[in-house]
């Protein structure tokens, strides 16, 4: 007999104007030989819809086999939604009945946007937690008014316990990187792996009211390092093309391309996923007439030197060209922020760190015994203990747990290295990150398209921008306000990038937040992006979640964000809503206007 192991999930595809259609995949995970089939109705009068959606079968990984339902509805051709109910059967059974809606032609959609959606590992603190709180806010606006879209910013699950599978652990087990680069990948680690994301994302997208909000609130997801591991992609060579890496990589994707994508590695290139060689998996999608999302993959071809390759580069601005006329909004979502502080002074003292870690090693000749244990060796126990404060430290106020609580993680590097790296203002980064706004720019000026940024990872809130250098006002120090001035309606460089982060996951503690707070300054010239493009922070939050006189640029409690249409025409607002201290949520806006040039 079939049974249902986990879903509905409703994934969306995309909108056509012309009828104004609604595109979208349901996924269904099956145990049993009979395929379930979904019957999709209208609930309005005025819109007769009734139709059954067959399965397309997409894989089977341990008796389970994965269902994708293809579902396209109509959307109404004016204002207002329609509400769709949708009915799960298997075999002869009705195992539930769920909803979604669809925004009209002429509707500005209302849609979410989260990030860092678990734990790295449990610990006392997050034991703490409840889990569900951020969902459960998400949940009471959908209920209040339809959210017709939500957006995952990467980290939609953790898998970094993989590194305690037993045969993982014989692997780090080995001496000398040549020796682990090499190292086969065995028949075990291929079973034991695979099991291990497959029950991950079982048991992670089972939790307590976002398996409600996966069935009824349509998603498209983006996933950053820890849907494949920490640090994924800024990694030394012998470990990123070592032979268990790129299997865990490939294991990896397989599930994120089935559970976040409905899709599978040779479907992925002709169903709106795209990048170089078909092995990446950016995407450019339609939300309604006047807005589109990109979603940009930053992990599938990482590396140290490099974001996104050349050629996935020229797909997206080739693609973005292909966006109707009406479009007047492009949002651009990276899992790590375009638009943050710069971190210098954490990467010199990085450096200082290196430095003593070669010289530590040469002495003691074992990278094993860790920068720490060989410093305080010679310099004395405080030694030790302060410079695994100052990495920690530097750690959480990048938004990273890792894999390690020690200086010098599993794989004999400094825990830091790929944390530093997956930042785009990373000195590595930066020309890549040049060339990449600019040609946003460029987007925006010659199509009159506003362009705004949407990131998370970082495990805080808050709202950065760039904006022409010339015609900038001093800076602010008070949060945005409702009535933008004049010279940002008109200024194409004028890009906000809204951080939301973490909607589960714990805050950094506040002097790891100061250390970040201690670098957001206002950068143009050679210390920002170019001559011509000023660079700063608002200051978002004159006030704490309780009242109490806050005034920074950053804040470190939990949050997603919530995306409504104002009463200004053409304007929409970015509500950051941050948990409280007793259970209640604060929201935080910022404005965003079209782009209307003089």
């Amino acid at each position: 007999m079939s049974a249902i192991k986990a879903g509905p999930y409703i994934r969306f595809g995309n909108y056509t104007l012309i009828p104004p259609t609604w595109c979208g995949t349901i996924l269904l995970v099956v145990s049993g030989p009979t395929p379930p089939s979904i019957r999709v109705q209208s609930s309005s009068p005025e819109t007769q819809f009734n139709q059954v959606f067959p399965a397309i079968y997409l894989d089977n990984y341990g008796g389970f086999s994965f269902y994708r339902f293809d579902v396209v509805v109509p959307a109404k051709d004016g204002s207002g939604s329609i509400k769709y109910v949708y009915e799960v059967n298997l075999e002869t059974t009705n195992a539930g009945n769920f909803d979604f809606h669809v925004a009209g032609s002429k509707d500005i959609w209302r849609w979410s946007f989260w990030s860092c959606n678990g734990f790295s590992k449990e610990t006392e603190e997050t034991k703490k937690l409840d889990f569900a709180a951020m969902w459960v806010d998400m949940m009471k606006c959908h209920e209040q008014s339809p959210i017709f879209l939500q957006v995952g910013g990467g980290d939609q699950v953790y898998a970094d316990p993989i590194f305690e599978e037993p045969c993982l652990k014989e692997w780090l087990a080995i001496s000398g990187k040549q020796q682990r680069k090499l190292a086969p990948w065995t028949p075990a680690m291929e079973e034991n792996c695979s099991r291990f994301y497959f029950e991950l994302y079982i048991r992670h997208f089972l939790s307590a009211t976002m398996k409600d909000a996966l069935a009824k609130i349509p998603y498209v997801f983006q996933p950053d390092d820890h849907d494949y591991f920490d640090g994924w992609g800024s990694y030394p060579e012998y470990l990123q093309n070592s032979n268990v890496f790129q299997n865990l990589y490939r294991i990896a994707t397989r599930f994120v391309l089935l559970f976040q994508h409905h899709s599978t590695d040779q479907r992925a290139p002709h169903e709106g996923l795209f990048g170089k060689d078909g092995k990446a998996y950016n995407f450019l999608k339609q939300m309604g007439p006047g807005m589109a999302i990109l979603g940009v993959d930053t992990r599938s071809e990482r590396g140290l030197s490099r974001v996104v390759s050349p050629e996935s580069t020229d797909m997206i601005f080739s693609q973005l060209q292909q966006l109707p006329p009406s479009t007047k909004h492009l949002i651009v979502l990276t899992g790590v922020p375009i638009a943050y502080p710069e971190l210098d002074s954490t990467e010199n003292t990085l450096g200082v760190i290196g430095s003593i870690k070669e010289s530590a090693n040469g002495a003691l000749n074992s990278v094993t015994a860790g920068i720490a244990n060989a410093g305080g060796a010679v310099f004395g126990k405080g030694f030790k203990t302060g410079v695994e404060n100052v990495a920690l430290g530097i750690k959480k106020s990048l938004g990273k747990e890792g894999l390690m609580k020690k200086l010098i993680n599993r794989f004999g590097e400094i825990e830091l290295n790929d944390d530093l790296s997956d930042h785009w203002t990373n000195k590595i980064h930066r020309l890549e990150r040049q060339a990449f706004v600019q040609k946003l720019q460029q987007f925006a000026k010659s199509r009159k398209c506003r362009v705004t940024l949407i990131a998370g990872d970082v495990h805080v809130c808050g709202c950065a921008y760039f904006e022409t250098a010339s015609t900038a006002a001093a800076s602010s120090t008070t949060p945005p306000v409702q009535s933008i001035p004049s010279n940002r309606v008109a200024d194409h460089r004028y890009m906000v990038q809204i951080i939301s982060s973490a909607i589960v996951n714990v805050p950094p503690p506040a002097a790891a937040l100061n250390t970040v707070l201690g670098s957001a300054k206002r950068y143009t010239g050679v210390k920002g992006l170019d001559s011509e493009t000023l660079e700063d922070m608002e200051v978002l939050f004159a006030a704490d979640v309780n009242g109490a006189p806050y005034n920074k640029k950053l804040m470190a409690r939990r949050n997603w964000c919530l995306v409504n249409p104002d009463n200004i025409a053409g304007q929409i607002v970015f509500e950051i809503r941050v948990e409280g201290v007793n259970g209640d949520v604060r929201p935080y806006r910022v404005w965003v206007p079209e782009l209307s040039p003089p």
